[in-house]
């Protein structure tokens, strides 16, 4: 694959990715880590970036340990979704995070995709989404450099939020859930990042990084807060995207219980809802209330199959299965 007008580079350890990092004249830049996303966007054509980086070459970007003298799960943001479904330590100690990557897209991708690519995939819209030659016949959007957005017409450019392709990562709200924290490389040294912070709350940009900066390390501490799970709707049970994922915590503070969902597929960013079980009398007078605060809560748009009410109304009915079962 060859991208016109775009320089390609890939280092070898983090020494020599530090080195390229702090190079200003790399412009737009964008890092492939299993390119499961990042090469089919390229051959669209949709993406131009000044600079491609691969990251592959980095075994330090790679494995899953125990750190912080056993107090927190380390991933490599290059880790493959499959690793990250059967590994052993993560079934010991955040078996939620093992199921959902298992769900990820099929199992050809999953040999192929890495967490780190799955926290920063690209925001999804059935008009962004395409090749040049399909945006010949309708127009390019916002996001694509054009004047419209075709799932709001009377939108403008100025107006807010400015594009409305919808969050897709499947890992992103089981890890918010349990406290992960990013650790991201940039050309003054090392910071964190909440994961919680890590996204914009519109979708014309996506990731909240800045130029130069690339995710090398995701942190989960242990022990988790309480118990996490989910679950997603989806048309056919591999390649989807999440129509609707929905996550769900639950934990004990003191002698309350503590329910925390946070959702995808659905909004164009993840959506966290927090409800404490003894505000409400009553089960049915608590679920009725959580199904009104969720579905107020997201904007879905008629993205793909299911219909954006229908949507909503999944919402309370995956949360409560999580929750009983």
């Amino acid at each position: 694959m060859i991208v016109e007008n775009s320089r390609f580079f890939r280092p070898v350890d983090m020494d020599s990715l530090t080195k390229l990092l702090a190079d200003e004249s790399l412009g737009h830049t964008m890092f492939m880590a299993g390119g499961t996303d990042l090469i089919p966007a390229l051959k669209r054509q949709g993406q131009s970036p000044q600079s491609v980086i691969a990251l592959s070459q980095i075994a330090e970007l790679k494995g899953i340990r125990l750190a912080a003298q056993e107090k927190a799960l380390h991933l490599g943001p290059l880790t493959r979704l499959v690793d990250v479904a059967k590994d052993l330590l993560i079934k010991e100690h955040f078996p939620a995070l093992a199921e959902t990557a298992a769900l990820v897209a099929s199992p050809q991708i999953r040999n192929q995709a890495t967490i780190g690519g799955n926290i920063m995939v690209d925001n999804r819209c059935k008009y962004y989404n395409q090749s040049d030659v399909d945006r010949v016949s309708h127009g390019a959007c916002f996001k694509a450099g054009g004047g419209i957005c075709h799932l709001i017409p009377k939108a403008t450019p100025k107006s807010v939020p400015v594009c409305r392709a919808r969050f897709v990562s499947d890992l992103a709200p089981v890890l918010i859930l349990a406290n992960t924290q990013l650790v991201i490389q940039g050309r003054s040294g090392e910071r964190l990042l909440p994961m919680k912070d890590l996204y914009e709350q519109e979708g014309l940009y996506g990731a909240r990084l800045n130029p130069g900066e690339v995710l090398v390390g995701i942190e989960i501490p242990l022990p988790l807060p309480g118990m996490i799970r989910y679950d997603k709707l989806r048309i056919r049970q591999a390649i989807d995207f999440p129509s609707l994922g929905v996550a769900m915590l639950k934990e004990k503070r003191g002698d309350k219980e503590i329910l925390q969902a946070c959702l995808t597929g659905v909004d164009t960013h993840p959506v966290h809802l927090e409800f404490v079980r003894q505000d409400y009398g009553s089960d049915e007078e608590f679920w009725q209330t959580v199904a009104q605060v969720a579905m107020k809560s997201v904007t879905p748009l008629k993205q793909d199959f299911f219909p954006p009410q229908y949507k909503r109304q999944m919402i309370p009915v995956l949360l409560k299965r999580l929750y009983k079962d």
